[in-house]
């Protein structure tokens, strides 16, 4: 991982062409550290990490031992150990150095990672927010749409309702208005009807007053023409039945005095057989037995009083319609 960022004028990684020349027949840490070294007093920086000098501390300070050991009897070791002592001072304050110059880069890094941030957060909010308005404009312009589309369906809808409720209604008037016109017919003809009644039963009334005018003159008329014409033969009729009436009242008057005479000769025959016991002769015989089967016959005197009842009943009736029947002048 990266701890600092220390860039020159000649590159990205502040290394020149010779540099990069030097440092592939090198290890690019003891490079970089010997590099750093050299240029540290003209403040010129490469890209360190602190893994990096920590290796090549390690390495640096293996090396020292390792020649310390084998050289120990040489007359340098004094100067060696004095070396490195010095390079281990040298690289601790190297390493203060650093990381105080890593501690201001990370701060800087930081401060500007964290505007980096800022300003990508805005970036973000803002793209967010323009998503978010595009999204809503999106959102509105589709609920627009469908908004249009619900309102066209429901005024179709409605529309259609319109002409459904409109044809009903317009169906239940023309009914109404056929209803009304057949109730006014019928009103108005029943209206004619009894007017015409009243005006046939006045015409009718009037008619029969008239006929029966006519017809008692005409009447009156032919009544007169036949009385005049037939009274004469009513005053012969009369005549005739008057003579006829005195004839009937004779013949009843000689049959009531022969029926009286015939009940004296019933009684006397009766008391007459009473006195005779014997006969002498065969007419008297005969005598008695049909004045005996008449006398024991009681059919034969109910008969003959009806009938006498009947003629008095004839005459009585032939009485009363020759005084109800008058000739007309």
């Amino acid at each position: 991982m990266d701890l600092t960022k220390i860039f020159s004028s000649r590159g990205s990684d502040g290394l020149s062409r010779n540099d990069r020349e030097r440092m592939s027949k090198y290890n690019r840490k003891e490079f970089l550290f010997e590099k750093f070294l050299y240029n540290r007093k003209k403040n010129e920086t490469l890209q360190l990490t602190h893994e990096h000098i920590l290796d090549i501390g390690d390495k640096t300070l293996r090396k020292v031992e390792l020649r310390i050991r084998t050289d120990a009897k040489s007359e340098n070791d004094l100067f060696l150990r004095n070396e490195v002592e010095r390079l281990e001072r040298e690289v601790e304050e190297y390493k203060e150095e650093i990381r105080e110059n890593f501690r201001q880069q990370f701060e800087n890094e930081k401060i500007l990672m964290q505007e980096d941030y800022d300003k990508l957060m805005k970036r973000i909010e803002k793209l967010r927010d323009d998503a978010e308005e595009e999204r809503m404009k999106e959102l509105v312009k589709k609920m627009n749409e469908e908004c249009e589309i619900a309102l066209k369906k429901q005024w179709e809808d409605a529309e259609e309702l319109k002409r459904r409720t409109l044809q009903i209604m317009i169906e239940e008037t023309r009914k109404q208005i056929y209803e009304e016109e057949r109730l006014d017919k019928e009103r108005c003809i029943k209206r004619a009807l009894e007017k015409a009644e009243e005006e046939f039963k006045i015409r009718e009334q009037e008619t029969i007053n008239r006929t029966r005018n006519q017809c008692e003159i005409e009447a009156n008329e032919k009544i007169k023409i036949i009385c005049e014409r037939y009274d004469a033969s009513i005053e012969v009729i009369l005549q005739k039945l008057k003579e006829t009436e005195e004839k009937l009242r004779r013949e009843i008057d000689i049959r009531t005095k022969l029926d009286g005479d015939f009940r004296l000769l019933q009684t006397d025959y009766k008391r007459f057989m009473n006195y005779t016991d014997h006969y002498n002769s065969d007419y008297m015989m005969k005598l008695r037995h049909i004045g005996a089967s008449l006398l024991e016959d009681q059919e034969f005197e109910e008969k003959l009083d009806s009938k006498l009842e009947n003629i008095k009943e004839l005459k009585f009736k032939t009485y009363k319609k020759l005084n109800n029947i008058e000739p007309k002048k």
